[in-house]
């Protein structure tokens, strides 16, 4: 699409000379690429791909909308996204009314307009003055922009190098170990920790290989703080009492922080005091919000304005939008987003033996994300495990709708049944995750991941499908 872009002058001159570097490496880098190359590694006619961009870079204002994880659940996924995003750029549909708004955070990724101190309350102390988050050696970009965060597919090796410090316990809120790539690989290196502890509604099978389980409050039981991005905000009131010995998480951490001498830190386990001081900037108190149970709009929300670039800049070393990003230069990256096809983690395997490419991640109308496989009713609607695949392919192999076959990666196999639609294209095999009794992420090798961002490559692994 950023071909045609380019080729056709559909791209807005004035804000890419003013506002990006890096244009002519892109320009460079798509002659070696022409609409053919595109259609032969996506299967989309190139006819439809110029039609596309045309209908987007023609389209004035035109709005951007990506999903979480389809783009960047690969081992490219990084520059997937990079490429997707500099779309809006390109074409100056970035910051403007219509076109994709930057809006500022205001509170736990959400933009209501109310100004708060989450980023004075998140941390202590500085990053700088704290010992490396998990993960930062490994991925020290992703880590450098999403701070406070570490990279949790590190977790598990951390574990067994010990470095750049040993891990001793484990302290997880509705753990679910099946969610790592390898995820046996995760499970055996969380059993070599001293303690491990997770807190959680359910007694999961997480929660059978823990030393501690603690009880979590549903949202039944307790209250919190809650913005939306309509210029709305709440502060949720429970109604019943905590079932049994339930805490709410709030209460949970604040315990454990009392018990280490740091209660003063967190509130003395006081949620109207955390909600005082986190909502202090937009003139709200606890109190306050509590006359409103069902919420309330935000009153004088912050107006951030558009193009705030010009005055601003962009929050990168050279103050523009980076098409050739000097961070990842520095770190020993391609500049720009470069495609690279999908490699297992031994290159030297022979690709005829897999030559489908399994897709997971996507939902199930009847559960939550890997939530609900155990409530009798939500199984009722599909009993057993599935794997999406077009009937060409499975004609190929002699396989009808509903049989029992194999899914196989050169790391595992699992049993599961065939489901012939034509919703996957010729070559491609999908499967919903989080079905305990035809684990998929038991298919993906650990270290599967995005050298910058650290994100498993989930959406695309050679795989083989047999009959039973």
């Amino acid at each position: 699409m950023i071909k045609v872009l380019i080729d056709e002058n559909l791209y807005h001159g004035p804000f890419v000379e003013r506002w990006t570097v890096g244009f002519n490496e892109l320009c460079d880098y798509l002659e070696e690429h022409p609409l053919e190359w595109a259609e032969e590694m996506t299967g989309v006619p190139k006819e439809k791909i110029r039609e596309a961009a045309r209908l987007y870079g023609m389209t004035k204002p035109a709005s951007l909308m990506t999903s979480a994880s389809p783009t960047t659940h690969h081992i490219n996924g990084f520059q997937n996204h990079r490429a997707v995003v500099l779309l809006p750029g390109l074409t100056g549909n970035f910051d403007i009314p219509g076109g994709n708004f930057a809006e500022p955070h205001t509170y736990i990724h959400t933009w209501s307009g109310a100004p708060t101190n989450e980023e004075e309350v998140r941390l202590v102390k500085k990053l700088k003055d704290l010992p490396p988050r998990v993960g930062e050696d490994r991925f020290p970009v992703w880590c450098r922009y999403y701070d406070p965060e570490g990279q949790s597919m590190a977790i598990p090796f951390q574990i067994h190098s010990g470095k750049p410090y040993p891990l001793k316990a484990f302290l997880g809120f509705g753990a679910n170990y099946r969610m790592w790539p390898g995820s046996d690989f995760f499970k055996e290196s969380l059993l070599k920790l001293d303690f491990l502890v997770n807190a959680d509604i359910f007694f999961t099978d997480t929660c059978e290989f823990m030393d501690l389980v603690l009880p979590a409050a549903t949202s039944f039981e307790r209250s919190e703080i809650k913005h939306w991005n309509s210029k709305y905000v709440m502060l949720t009131s429970p109604v019943i009492n905590p079932v049994g010995e339930s805490r709410s998480d709030f209460d949970i951490l604040c315990g454990i922080a009392k018990h280490l001498g740091m209660g003063e830190l967190f509130w003395n386990g006081d949620l109207d005091a955390a909600v005082d001081e986190i909502m202090a900037p937009s003139g709200y108190t606890a109190a306050e919000l509590r006359k409103y149970p069902g919420g309330t709009f935000v009153k004088n929300p912050l107006k951030p304005g558009y193009r705030k670039y010009e005055k601003k800049g962009f929050p990168t070393p050279s103050g523009k939008m980076e098409i050739a990003s000097s961070v990842l230069k520095e770190a020993g990256f391609d500049a720009i987003p470069i495609y690279k096809a999908p490699q297992y983690s031994d290159p030297a395997l022979n690709s005829s033996s897999y030559p489908l490419v399994l897709n997971t991640g996507s939902r199930l109308p009847m559960f939550i994300h890997s939530e609900m496989h155990n409530v009798p009713w939500c199984q009722e609607l599909r009993k057993d495990p599935m794997l999406d695949m077009n009937p060409s392919d499975a004609s190929a192999r002699g396989i009808i709708q509903y049989d029992w076959i194999w899914l196989q990666t050169p790391r595992a196999k699992i049993r599961v049944k065939a489901n012939l639609t034509e919703t996957v294209l010729p070559g491609v095999v999908h499967i919903f995750h989080g079905v305990q009794e035809a684990n998929v992420n038991l298919l993906i090798e650990p270290d599967y991941l995005d050298p910058i961002s650290g994100f498993p490559g989930f959406k695309s692994v050679g795989c083989q499908v047999t009959r039973e």
